[in-house]
């Protein structure tokens, strides 16, 4: 209830331009199948696709794009803290504003989360890897290998990667077309970390209702999830099956995130 009152605030535009906010989407819960056949023509690094297994997730809210600078810069601001480069190379200049947020580890974006559930009332955190990729495929119907797209001829129209994006870091949100669920740029732009650790053999053990990733105890190969791929990444990387990790201290150029809303 409290976030029906604050979406009915932010349309009527009584909560400041001054104070960025992300839009949530609604994701209605469902089954999907986890996972991809894909990894056995690709290469045995991909193996950590399988195996496919049915998964049920709880609705859930999540950020339209991914968290901008904008409203990281202002999470700054408003808690004293250092803000993030919008890039790490002498040779670019990337910019702030509309872009996804990089260069934010992954207790950089746990904090954004504990810090908006403040400001709202809400609970927010990073989406579960089981989340991330129910919604970037569409949920739980007519779900699509890229996110907004299973033809990788018209993957330009709904994302950023190493080629059509000249290879010059991340792009505006909302540049592209959104997923059919509303979501904009969940395959390419930027990485986005996930609440999970990561472990490459997960899948032959997952619960099959809402998994949260292995234990920290359970660690094995290291790392924090990290989903979409990003601006430096072929194609086959920016499925939506596809799994990455980096260390949860890494500030990369590459990763970002968005937030997920728990009703």
């Amino acid at each position: 209830m409290r976030h029906s009152f604050l979406l009915l605030f932010l349309f009527l535009g009584l909560i400041s331009p001054a104070q960025p906010l992300p839009k949530m989407i609604f994701i209605e819960g469902g089954t999907f199948d986890m996972g991809s056949e894909d990894a056995l023509n690709v290469s045995d690094y991909y193996e950590n696709e399988q195996p496919i297994h049915t998964v049920s997730v709880s609705s859930f809210y999540m950020g339209e794009t991914e968290v901008t600078f904008d409203q990281f810069d202002y999470f700054c601001e408003q808690t004293g803290r250092e803000k993030p480069v919008s890039q790490k190379t002498s040779f670019a200049t990337w910019g702030r504003g509309n872009r996804p947020v990089i260069n934010v580890s992954w207790q950089d974006a746990q904090d954004y989360c504990e810090w908006l559930g403040e400001q709202t009332g809400d609970y927010y955190r990073l989406p579960t890897e089981a989340e991330w990729e129910y919604a970037a495929g569409g949920g739980a119907e007519n779900r699509t290998k890229w996110s907004g797209t299973s033809k990788e001829g018209d993957l330009w129209r709904y994302a950023y990667w190493d080629k059509n994006g000249d290879y010059v870091g991340p792009r505006h949100v909302k540049s592209k077309q959104p997923n059919q669920l509303g979501l904009y740029d969940m395959s390419g732009n930027a990485g986005e970390w996930c609440y999970d650790w990561y472990r490459s053999d997960y899948y032959s053990y997952s619960p099959e209702v809402d998994p949260e990733g292995p234990r920290a105890s359970q660690l094995f190969g290291g790392g924090r999830v990290v989903r979409g791929g990003d601006w430096r990444r072929q194609p086959v990387q920016t499925r939506v099956a596809w799994r990455w990790r980096d260390n949860p201290e890494n500030r990369s150029d590459m990763h970002g995130f968005r937030v997920v809303m728990v009703p």
